[in-house]
């Protein structure tokens, strides 16, 4: 369906009329749209305060009304200052006085040397000016009074606006995103766009998860340069976390520049979906199993009692000094737990090589931080959220799409590099020996060895 575009003369019409109206509603609105401007500038200036009270369990109303107190506070010390400051140069005024009759005085010699008028003719002149000043001065008295009023009315309305705009906020926001319009797929762009240098250069860390908004799903990928930073890649958007879906993510990172040639250390949250789309499309893939994922699906099949005992026991044993004591104690724990939570012996076990595969890289503790868990991945999903915290209603997968592409952007700017980033490159290191093939090895070797 071809769009038609409004001609050129009905457009200009348009913006006229428009700017017509805007300048009649300023003229003849300007005693409340003034107060309205400076009462949303006072809201927007004292948001963070009243943030930061309710993070602290007080109340939108307390909060808002301590924040206006402190405003009022603020203000009222800034006039106290200028105030003081008047009086300190109302002490002076007989001195300045004293000063201007002399200075007056000087003049009134000057004027008669050089203007041949007598000091008759300065005072009559002087007089006729005091006079036109008094006939006038109703009109001046009425015009202070009014702009008195004018002055008094904006101190009294200002705070009843803030405090307005303050209270609403949720309702402002949500009026101003349904009037929005959909223009804004330039934000899943700029992900597409930023990323393609970035798949270019050398990745050594990738992190995929998913995203709920509202009925629709978005799978995130995160990955971690050579240098230790943190950049969001792509996402895609569907119902659910399905292999599908999330090889068509990882098939885009590579069309757009990603060498899936080379080792990298994939860390899921132990989704079959995942863990399926990454060994088809990569070569050398080394899959890391989130261990907090892991201890919560466990704790997950216990009762309440035995969860912190056993979660306590699994973390010790993904902090062992190697991987296979590490396996030890989890077979051991798994053993146990055979006899009495079947259920919680079998979801230890499963995937249990995966959980350690860090301690099986030999990864230094600052590096193996940041590879544990998916962390990293799932604070970019908090930023999103967040991002898209007042969005109640979700039209399509479209609308999705932009709010979680706009938060992988906002998390971007926050993102800050990997603990234990000088030693990724001996990660990389790590990566190429454990993943070169066998007949590799193996001929390496023959080379050494003649």
């Amino acid at each position: 369906m071809i769009k038609q575009q409004t001609p050129f003369y009905q457009k200009l019409t348009i913006y006229l009329l428009m700017f017509f109206l805007l300048s009649l509603l300023i003229i003849y609105g300007g005693d409340i749209i003034i107060p309205l401007c400076y009462g949303a500038l006072l809201a927007v200036l004292l948001l963070p305060i009243v943030h930061f009270l309710e993070r602290k369990k007080i109340g939108r109303v307390l909060s808002i009304i301590i924040s206006l107190f402190l405003a009022t506070a603020f203000i009222s010390a800034i006039f106290y200052f200028l105030a003081s400051q008047i009086m300190s140069f109302a002490d002076d005024i007989p001195k300045i006085k004293q000063q201007l009759n002399e200075h007056y005085k000087t003049l009134q010699l000057w004027v008669r040397e050089h203007f041949n008028m007598t000091f008759r003719e300065q005072h009559k002149m002087i007089d006729n000016a005091t006079d036109k000043i008094s006939n006038e001065g109703g009109g001046y008295i009425g015009d202070t009074f009014f702009s008195i009023t004018k002055f008094v009315m904006v101190v009294v309305l200002l705070p009843v606006y803030s405090f307005l705009f303050l209270y609403y906020r949720d309702k402002l926001k949500k009026f101003l995103l349904d009037i929005m319009p959909d223009k804004d797929e330039y934000k899943v762009l700029d992900v597409m766009e930023e990323s393609k240098t970035i798949l270019q250069s050398y990745l050594v860390g990738l992190m995929i998860d998913g995203v709920h908004f509202g009925e629709h799903c978005c799978v995130v990928a995160l990955g971690i340069g050579i240098d230790g930073t943190k950049h969001p890649l792509s996402l895609v958007e569907g119902s659910t976390e399905n292999a599908t879906l999330v090889t068509e993510l990882i098939v885009g990172l590579r069309e757009r520049g990603l060498d899936v040639t080379r080792p990298i250390l994939v860390v899921l949250d132990g989704a079959k979906a995942l863990r399926r789309a990454v060994l088809d499309v990569f070569d050398r893939p080394v899959l890391a199993r989130c261990q907090l994922h892991k201890i919560r699906n466990v704790q997950d099949k216990l009762p309440q009692k035995m969860r912190q005992v056993v979660a306590a026991r699994m973390r010790r044993a993904y902090h062992a000094d190697s991987a296979l004591a590490a396996e030890a104690e989890l077979t051991a724990l798994a053993g146990e737990l055979d006899r009495t939570h079947p259920g919680a012996a079998a979801s230890l076990r499963e995937g249990l090589a995966e959980t350690l595969t860090v301690l099986r890289l030999g990864l230094p503790p600052t590096l193996a931080r940041t590879f544990r868990s998916t962390n990293a991945v799932e604070s970019m999903i908090s930023i999103c959220r967040d991002h898209a915290g007042n969005v109640k209603r979700w039209r399509d997968g479209q609308m999705a799409l932009r709010w979680c592409a706009a938060g992988m952007v906002e998390a971007g700017k926050q993102f800050r590099r990997v603990n234990g980033h000088l030693q990724l490159r001996s990660l990389r290191d790590t990566l190429e020996r454990v993943t070169r093939p066998a007949d590799a090895t193996r001929h390496d070797e023959d080379v050494q060895a003649a």
